[in-house]
């Protein structure tokens, strides 16, 4: 059952006074991998599809990915309602006042649990849009480029990046219209990776072509296309991952407090699958270079290299160890800046006493199961592995109780 906003004041009234839960929203994507729905809990998910995100939280309307994906929440009769429509009806309740003040019936957060199996796009954000990465799962050797080896020069990588788009589009002419971009994807863009050479992978195209006369044509262009998809990987730093990894993708010169975002393209060529929650603003995504990939997707090359630092940077530095927060046990403190503050919640017998300060809050469930009370002992609701639900800013601290259980709290400026 789904709400329609009219005659509904107490049941909305009731949610604002617990934890809400998001129920999830998967998304699928050309680099996604096969475990999302195991994980979110989603039982009925079309057999096959790769499923790259699940948006955890969304409801930001200047983003047109956020506007068409919104949340949908469970209220307390079981039915259910966009998130914005709650917000639109209990908004200083759940934001607080100052957040209700600045944003509406809007979030300014866009936490995700990505599943990548194949490599994301090389890209880049706007100016004070960072990004945290808390993985929950990898395959053994699973990695994850982001920032620069080297200082690049912004000239001579746009001169790059411009002419692998212009000898995709030009191999997709060559081949058409007997192939299409999603064949050319299964021929050439997803091997790339492989290590298989360029003539095999010129061999296995001409077959399924079935035409003489464009070998030397075809295999100029695939041979160019691979060397620069080496190229770039060549050029970005490579980061190991494994599970518990907390990494803070944000520049180490200018503004600390508002800090930009390095260049990243999460996932790795040998198709090594992780699992992480990304914690992040709504809004922009450029594509520098999308990996040689077919089907094509738009790039943004020149507003991609105007957005991100072009310094190198060690791998290493983007690795944060999380500090235990003085006062609460069993809760660390992973990154803090003026955007989010993000915290990692340890239970394990013992009931942990949660921060605040009567500001929105959204949980995440990583391992296990709590139940999540208020001080005076009020079941607020539960929360499992995989489940996703915001505390409003009027519940103020919490107290977690479980066996042994893990939840990420990304708490937004009060």
């Amino acid at each position: 059952m789904v709400h329609n906003g009219q005659n509904n004041d107490d049941v909305f009234a009731l949610a604002c006074s617990a934890l809400i839960p998001i129920l999830p929203r998967l998304v699928e994507r050309p680099w996604g991998g096969m475990g999302l729905p195991a994980y979110k809990g989603v039982e009925d998910s079309p057999k096959g599809a790769r499923y790259g995100e699940a948006f955890e939280v969304s409801a930001w309307d200047e983003d047109p990915e956020t506007a068409a994906l919104p949340s949908v929440v469970l209220l307390p009769d079981g039915s259910n309602c966009p998130l914005t429509m709650l917000l639109d009806k209990r908004g200083e309740a759940i934001l607080g006042k100052r957040l209700n003040a600045a944003h509406g019936s809007r979030i300014p957060l866009l936490p995700k649990v990505l599943c990548v199996k194949e490599l994301l796009s090389v890209q880049a954000h706007p100016p004070q849009r960072p990004e945290v990465y808390i993985v929950l799962d990898a395959e053994p050797g699973a990695t994850l480029r982001l920032g620069w080896k080297r200082d690049v020069d912004a000239h001579d990588l746009g001169a790059k990046l411009e002419k692998g788009r212009e000898l995709q589009e030009r191999l997709l002419r060559l081949v058409s219209p007997k192939l299409n971009e999603a064949e050319l994807g299964r021929l050439v863009s997803q091997r790339l990776g492989s290590g298989i050479e360029v003539r095999e992978l010129c061999n296995d195209l001409l077959s399924a072509f079935g035409e003489t006369g464009r070998e030397a044509e075809i295999e100029v262009g695939v041979g160019g296309l691979r060397e620069l998809y080496w190229q770039m990987l060549g050029l970005l730093s490579e980061v190991p991952v494994r599970k518990g990894q907390v990494i803070y993708n944000a520049a180490t010169r200018g503004d600390l407090l508002f800090p930009d975002a390095e260049v990243h393209a999460l996932g790795n060529p040998q198709g090594r699958e992780l699992l992480c929650l990304e914690v992040r603003l709504p809004g922009t995504t450029y594509r520098a270079w999308d990996n040689c990939r077919f089907p094509m997707r738009p790039v943004h090359v020149a507003q991609a290299l105007s957005s991100m630092p072009l310094v190198a940077r060690k791998p290493e530095s983007f690795l944060v160890e999380p500090q235990p927060l003085p006062g609460y046990p069993g809760v660390s403190r992973c990154v803090e800046n003026g955007l989010f503050v993000v915290d990692r919640i340890e239970v394990e017998g013992v009931p942990r006493l949660v921060p605040n300060g009567f500001r929105l809050r959204t949980l995440h469930g990583v391992a296990g199961h709590v139940l999540v009370r208020g001080q005076d002992g009020k079941l607020m609701g539960e929360l499992r592995a995989g489940q996703c639900a915001l505390s409003p800013a009027s519940l103020g601290e919490l107290v977690f109780e479980g066996a042994r259980a893990s939840v990420i709290q990304i708490s937004l400026p009060a």
